[in-house]
């Protein structure tokens, strides 16, 4: 692990500086394999190569700091979000105008980041290059347009009628289980199988090391039977340290694709309120935060015909969920209320019921979106 200390090719500075860190959290020794080729050598003044020209050492050499897995899942998700800031601010560029409202949130198919873009002042995009991003690479870019554009109205339109429908509407509990009834959630259940079966082979290796302790401790270290005791103990741990490393991937491969949604889990659902107002017109601070509580990703597929949405509401941030749909009832009430004539006004109140524990977690998607022509800057 290198030190923030001195060397000949550095000075000392007394801290440790952000490229520093960064290159120990992309340092794929770390994983406990040998990584050759990793930066060029006789070009680019040692800058770090693509990652498909490193060259892996076929099994680990050394103790790994973090699991493999980890560190993959880890670098695709810094590399997908590159560039992207994680306020909600304009950037430091004198000649940045907005901040687009889905920034780090839009994904194409090829595995890339969407980007921003504006047309003629007024139109506002999300642009990907399939080809280009994954020039050298293997990403799934056969057949794909050159450039992929997305509107961000448009999306908008999307995104907020998914809310509407199954947050923030009184029959959400049968949209969602509408959309349950047709999710195939084989692979979760295959993975809580092996779950089981690796629990059950931990609880046996536990205890035939157990056994061979029993029987090891009263003999001699030069003893054969000792010795073989003790090989067939090592032997138990390696199988230990197998079964908990599959038992992590298994983790990993729950995190991104969670287990359907109980009925105790939809229950949970009532912590949040019930809203009238469209949100496609909601002040976008507000549905910003509302979307970054609520970890919203939105994958385009193909040309952009297709996208699915996802949202994720762990338990503890239903309350705050709560709280900022209710904000932007409040504030979109009072706008309504400006343009309504004193006369006609209804006044009408939003109570939140919230629950101890609030959803778990939840996760569901639509396909499409309503087709729109497009003017002539699109």
């Amino acid at each position: 692990m290198p030190t923030s200390s001195a060397t000949r090719r550095r000075p000392r500075r007394g801290a440790w500086s952000k490229s520093s860190v960064a290159g120990i959290l992309q340092n794929p020794k770390y994983t406990g394999y040998q990584v050759f080729n990793r930066r060029a050598t006789t070009s680019k003044r040692g800058k770090v190569d693509e990652p498909f020209k490193s060259v892996w050492s076929p099994k680990p050499v050394h103790e790994p700091l973090i699991a493999k897995w980890m560190f993959d899942e880890l670098t695709s998700r810094l590399e997908a979000r590159r560039g992207s800031r994680a306020d909600t601010q304009p950037n430091a560029n004198p000649s940045a105008e907005r901040t687009y409202l889905f920034r780090g949130m839009v994904f194409h198919s090829c595995g890339r980041r969407m980007v921003g873009d504006t047309k003629h002042n007024r139109l506002f995009y999300y642009l990907c290059w399939p080809g280009k991003n994954n020039r050298g690479g293997s990403g799934p870019r056969a057949g794909l347009p050159a450039a992929i554009r997305l509107r961000e109205d448009e999306l908008l339109e999307a995104v907020s009628a998914f809310y509407a429908d199954r947050l923030f509407s009184p029959t959400r509990r049968v949209i969602i289980e509408a959309d349950l009834a047709t999710v195939d959630d084989s692979a979760a259940q295959e993975r809580r199988r092996e779950r089981e079966r690796l629990q059950r082979h931990l609880a046996d290796v536990a205890r035939r090391q157990d056994s061979v302790l029993r029987q090891a401790q009263d003999g001699a270290p030069d003893d054969p039977f000792a010795k073989a005791l003790r090989q067939n103990y090592n032997k138990l741990e390696e199988d230990k340290s197998a079964a908990l490393a599959a038992l992590a991937h298994l983790d990993a491969e729950d995190k991104t694709q969670p287990a359907k949604p109980t009925s105790s889990d939809l229950n949970r659902l009532e912590g949040l309120p019930h809203l009238q107002v469209n949100l496609a017109n909601a002040p976008q601070a507000l549905l910003r935060q509302l979307f970054e509580i609520t970890q919203l990703t939105v994958n385009v597929h193909g040309a952009g015909d297709q996208v699915t949405i996802t949202i994720k509401l762990p338990v503890e941030q239903v309350p705050d969920t709560a709280v900022t749909a209710e904000r932007i009832n409040d504030v979109m009430s009072s706008t309504e209320m400006q343009k309504v004539p004193t006369a006609t006004v209804e006044t009408f109140w939003v109570e939140a019921a919230r629950t101890p524990d609030g959803i778990r977690t939840h996760a569901t998607g639509v396909r499409g979106r309503r087709p729109r022509p497009l003017d002539d800057g699109g």
